[in-house]
């Protein structure tokens, strides 16, 4: 490649890359408040299932157990900075389905929210379905 059309090539790339620049038309995308997350898992004796929650500013973080096989503990905290799954600062035994929990979080921030057989009540294996909705 000779000089001029390395030239030509790299005018080229400059005018490409600056086409979008001093626009005043770009918008960056908005994301609506509350959010709701509805997702479903199956669980083995023992097990746990969690979720990572993006609250985009401060307000209120709720879960709600829609359904299960068996009664599951439902729980909202913070992600470990060290393996997987939420360190849990409120929690309860969801024994009926619409059973739900629900926390203020201060500050936009990575929450979790975690679903777990904490009082073995799986004997082989059970599905649940819940919903999050965070601010």
């Amino acid at each position: 490649m000779n000089a001029r059309n390395w030239l030509l090539g790299a005018l080229a790339a400059i005018a490409m890359a600056g086409s979008g620049c001093g626009s005043d038309s770009a918008t960056a995308p908005t994301t609506t408040s509350p959010v709701t997350d509805t997702w479903s898992a199956m669980l083995g004796p023992g097990g746990a299932e969690s979720r990572s929650v993006p609250a985009s500013k401060s307000g209120t973080v709720t879960l709600t157990l829609i359904g299960a096989d068996v009664p599951l503990t439902i729980g909202i905290g913070i992600p470990r900075q060290v393996n997987a799954g939420c360190r849990l600062t409120v929690s309860t035994l969801a024994t009926s389905p619409g059973t739900s929990i629900a926390t203020d979080v201060p500050y936009a921030g990575s929450y979790c929210v975690e679903i777990f057989d904490e009082a073995n009540n799986i004997a082989k294996q059970a599905t649940f379905t819940a919903s999050v909705v965070y601010p």
